[in-house]
């Protein structure tokens, strides 16, 4: 069983607990690993959580430190991706920081494995190897004092390691790691080994987040030590199962009363000029002299170390070895009396964790915090080195504590201000979570609240609480969490419903957010929507919601799960699914999912009668195939069945059988219910009085049959959701597309209606409410019905990546995060093609939009951009890339990212960058003294393998800056390029006389632009 965090908060204070079990942090792996790459990074405080050099590649953000720790009766097991929650870095290899380090750390994937009884520490000790000897309790390796590299007296110079096999010196005179590597140490005493991130002396990062006695000054990056009078906390542990304390411990190590003091290291530089001995510590650790001999050894002359030289930071200066220090207790001083620490660095001592006593080791520092040899232990252990590495962790094991992105969010933290009522929230959180935050008055009704990410903290504000209540409760609860390097973590956070609760889901046609009365409240012609209203006030109402610009690829992209230049359903002429899509029924097919489903109204996606079945993978269909001629008037089809439909209305009709599912199913069975309703979409009509407000005049033109077909619908929605508990059925309803142009209104006043992809062609209203969507209030949330493929197998449960076929390529995202209140990243994409389509595509990313008019199917047209901040121009009316002087930084930014996003999207839209595709092979051009007989201007026309579907940029854009390629045959630049269609480059070139081969080339300018190579399909023109 998972302890909770308030019981592993109140383990970790308790003296009985075992040290070894609660003293690793977790409360600090909520964050990210971050770094500075660079001084100046690292002066502008411009922090980075993805970075690539040498061995050191983190290609997408991972948590620092420990994210679990797991106990059996014998052993402690730790998680850690190896990197801490201090920034790391910068790293040089001099003094004057010009020469970087080679390699930068990245996520260790590690698992830690310690014995939890050290057993008796044995007569003869171990020597520290190279590598690991420890974990730091944020997850970080322990070195040794050692650099790895050793005296070569024969070759008279200190010797490399050699990969993998230790060193190539004579292993008799080691460099001291922080005397001759101090230089490439970060502000925190820590570098990598190739890219394991480690400490080999004093950690103040570490002991700065601990409160051991360690200033941080973050504006300059710098640790200072300024001692706060308290005993050091356990900063980790070593392979032997003992634990390393900081520098500060009781003087009298048995009495816990008795002044805390600076530990007093039992090591002391040489008085020695040559090296032809060594001290007595290091002549027992190599085996020279006896265990109990406290004499130098005379080294034979063929193992003499280097004259010492003088000065610090001179060649061989004293203390450039290991072996220029000498132990005191070989020398005459006393343990106890003389100094504090033993040979290995440690002694036998009370501590607040272990009050009965323990051998621990400790941190030794000079006053100021400057390492003092041997650091964090000596050349041998104390006890057995058993801890190591595993391969997992045991069946049966207790996870006692988690981090990472199961970091417990708290505890919270309260501020008011008397003066205005107001209330502020801070909970430590999980970096890259969506969190929901709620208050409420009695514990029982509950309500969203806005909150953001302030550092580390997750802050909610709550204006005017104090006066609007005498009481009132908070919490808050992870509901998502971003993608993050999850190498070595063992995550499982359940975020998703588990399913169960029905889901309704009701499409409207034609409706754009200029006709809904919560989106565009302030025009004249609104219709009311009661039932629309009560639905959002119970829900999250999405006002940046998107379509496809005309319903058959809207339904296609809902189905699928899939942008149009996919599914390949781009316009409702001639529409029709593919076969071998993966659909919406298919996946709750594939998962087994006890879930009832029907399909409900307009289909219109192709295959006759049988079309919703066969093509669709609907088991039950009841509707139309296609749009209505007459509400009153129509064929409809049931399970592949056609029978007239002469005396009802069509949205009514709609509602009965939506109804008649919902009664016939079993009591506490899940059922999927899919509305497509034809309202109100044409034919405009006179809508039966009963389903109007009482009052209502007969319409006296289409505006007003537009705005009474609404408010019929909503009337016929209200019988719909009174069938429904909204405790068991979560609902989503949302528009098509956008309005007709003949009716189109504010925001929109340029004829950019349906079927265009602009806002007003694709902008619609999106309303969810249900049990699985406790959050309330409008979300900004850049979203589109591609998203509700994945978002309808959420709450039912299904994880549709685990039952797609392989290779399936989903567009979809989850809206879950957003329906508890969070907000969901990614872009928004619109596509039209096909016959009848204005065709293009639509990318929103932020508040910038980009479009592309341009037709994938066609060779021959010049694709045409536009860039938009939707923000502040919701009608599209300032086109920035044609404005004067061009797009400001920002605008260019956000037009280079949306252009490598339509790239990477592939499809053939605008065709911007060739991202690849093209073969990037040199053509060669051939010429003959038949074509070039003197020197002569040619006229050349490159044509371009038309197999691949990313082909030639335009050579300018919207606003006509251009983005001419340079186009070579051999050393001749060409002039007057041209560009014919997107296959054929065409330019002039002055070249000389005589036969010959040219290598062809065309290079694009700008960022994300390549460089092509051109086939060999040449014509050349004489002037």
């Amino acid at each position: 069983m998972k302890l909770p965090p308030t019981l592993l908060i109140l383990l970790a204070a308790t003296a009985s607990a075992d040290p070894l079990v609660t003293s690793w942090r977790t409360d600090l792996s909520g964050r990210y690993a971050r770094l500075y790459q660079t001084a100046a990074d690292e002066a502008a405080g411009a922090a980075v959580t993805t970075w690539n050099r040498g061995q050191g590649i983190q290609s997408q953000p991972t948590y620092a430190g420990v994210n679990e720790v797991a106990v059996t009766d014998t052993d402690v097991y730790v998680r850690a991706s190896g990197l801490p929650a201090h920034v790391m870095g910068p790293w040089y290899l001099n003094a004057a920081k010009t020469n970087l380090f080679p390699n930068y750390p990245d996520n260790q994937a590690l698992l830690y494995r310690f014995p939890r009884d050290p057993g008796t520490p044995p007569a003869t000790k171990s020597l520290t190897g190279l590598g690991r000897i420890g974990l730091f309790v944020d997850g970080v390796s322990m070195f040794d004092s050692r650099d790895a590299f050793s005296y070569d007296t024969s070759a008279g110079q200190d010797d490399s390691p050699v990969a993998g096999a230790g060193v190539d010196g004579d292993g008799v005179w080691n460099r001291d790691a922080y005397v001759n590597e101090g230089v490439t140490f970060d502000a925190a005493n820590a570098h990598q080994a190739g890219s394991n991130h480690h400490y080999h002396a004093n950690p103040p990062g570490l002991r700065h987040l601990l409160g051991d006695s360690v200033d941080y000054d973050p504006a300059a990056n710098t640790y200072s030590e300024n001692f706060d009078g308290g005993h050091s906390p356990i900063l980790g542990w070593v392979r032997d199962g003992y634990p390393v304390y900081g520098p500060y411990g009781y003087s009298d190590p048995g009495d816990p009363d008795s002044p805390v003091t600076r530990m007093r290291s039992g090591y002391r530089t040489r008085s020695i000029t040559v090296r032809t001995t060594l001290p007595a510590h290091a002549a027992r650790d190599q085996g020279y002299t006896a265990a109990d001999s406290s004499a130098e050894y005379p080294l034979p002359a063929n193992l003499h170390g280097p004259p010492v030289t003088a000065g610090a930071g001179s060649p061989y200066e004293l203390g450039h070895y290991l072996e220029d220090y000498e132990y005191l207790g070989d020398v005459g001083f006393v343990q106890g009396l003389d100094f504090d620490l033993d040979l290995h660095n440690g002694r036998f001592c009370v501590t607040p964790e272990f009050p009965d006593g323990t051998y621990a080791y400790f941190v030794c520092i000079e006053a100021d915090g400057t390492p003092k040899f041997p650091y964090n232990i000596g050349r041998t252990y104390y006890g057995n080195p058993t801890a190591n590495t595993a391969a997992a962790v045991p069946a049966g094991a207790e996870v006692v504590a988690e981090g990472g992105p199961e970091h417990a969010a708290g505890p919270g933290r309260v501020a008011t201000d008397a003066a205005t009522g107001d209330v502020t929230l801070r909970w430590s959180a999980v970096e890259g979570g969506t969190y929901l935050v709620e208050r409420s008055g009695d514990l029982e009704a509950w309500q969203s609240m806005t909150a953001h990410f302030d550092g580390g903290d997750l802050v909610a504000p709550d204006p005017g609480a104090l006066i609007e209540s005498e009481r009132r409760f908070y919490r808050t609860r992870l509901v998502d969490v971003a993608p993050f390097d999850d190498e070595g973590f063992d995550v499982d956070l359940e975020l998703r419903p588990e399913g169960g609760n029905h889901i309704l889901l009701l499409i409207v046609d034609d409706w754009g957010i200029d006709w809904s009365p919560l989106d565009s409240p302030s025009n004249p012609r609104v219709p009311e929507m009661p039932n629309l209203r009560w639905l959002a006030d119970n829900g999250v109402r999405f006002t940046n919601a998107y379509a496809q610009a005309t319903c058959s690829p809207t339904r296609a992209t809902l189905l699928t799960g899939r942008h149009p230049s996919r599914h390949g359903v781009g316009s409702p002429a001639g529409a029709s699914i593919p076969l071998d899509e993966f659909t919406l029924p298919d996946a709750f097919g594939a998962a087994g999912s006890p879930y009832a489903l029907l399909s409900i109204g307009k289909w219109h996606l192709g295959g006759g009668a049988g079309g919703p079945r066969t093509t669709g993978g609907w088991p039950n269909f009841s509707g139309t195939t296609a749009n209505l001629d007459d509400y009153w008037n129509w064929d409809k089809v049931i399970d592949g069945v056609t029978a007239p439909v002469t005396d009802t209305y069509a949205t009514s009709d709609q509602v009965d059988d939506a109804v008649e599912f919902i009664r016939s199913q079993p009591e506490g069975d899940p059922w999927f219910c899919w509305v497509g309703f034809h309202a109100p979409h044409t034919p405009l009509h006179d809508p039966p009085t009963g389903l109007l407000p009482a009052g209502t005049p007969p319409p006296g033109n289409n505006r007003d049959r537009l705005e009474q077909m609404l408010e019929a619908l909503d009337h016929e929605l209200g019988r719909l959701l009174a069938e429904i508990d909204l405790d068991e059925t979560n609902v989503i309803l949302v528009g098509d597309n956008g309005t007709p142009g003949n009716l189109q209104q504010a925001p929109y006043g340029n004829g950019r209606a349906k079927g265009s992809i602009y806002e007003g062609g694709t902008r619609v209203p999106m309303v969810a409410a249900g049990p699985d969507v406790p959050g309330r209030g409008t979300n900004d949330s850049p979203v589109h019905v591609v998203d509700l493929y994945r978002t309808v197998l959420t709450l039912a449960g299904i994880e549709v990546d685990a039952v797609a076929p392989a290779g399936t390529v989903i567009d979809s995202r989850d809206l879950y995060p957003a329906f508890l209140g969070g907000r969901v990243g990614g872009c928004v994409v619109c596509e039209a093609f096909g016959d009848g389509a204005t065709p293009g595509r639509a990318i929103r990313d932020g508040d910038y939009k980009l479009i592309i008019h341009d037709d994938p199917d066609t060779t021959t047209d010049t694709p045409v951009l536009e860039l938009y901040h939707i923000a502040t121009d919701p009608d599209e009316q300032m086109e920035l890339l044609g404005q004067a002087g061009g797009p400001n930084a920002e605008q260019a930014a956000a037009y280079e990212a949306l252009l490598a996003k339509n790239q990477a999207l592939g499809g053939g839209f605008g065709d911007t960058d060739n991202g690849g595709g093209m073969p990037v092979s040199t053509g060669i051009l051939s010429l003959s003294p038949n074509a070039a007989p003197a020197a002569s201007t040619l006229t050349v026309t490159f044509t371009f393998d038309d197999t691949w579907t990313p082909n030639v940029p335009p050579l300018n854009n919207m606003a006509g800056n251009p983005i001419v390629p340079t186009v070579r045959l051999g050393s001749a630049i060409g002039t007057g390029v041209n560009r014919l269609s997107r296959y054929v480059l065409q330019a002039q070139f002055t070249l000389p006389a005589g036969a010959g081969t040219l290598d062809a080339e065309a290079e694009f300018p700008g960022p994300n632009r390549p460089t092509f190579g051109l086939t060999e399909a040449f014509e050349v023109t004489a002037p």
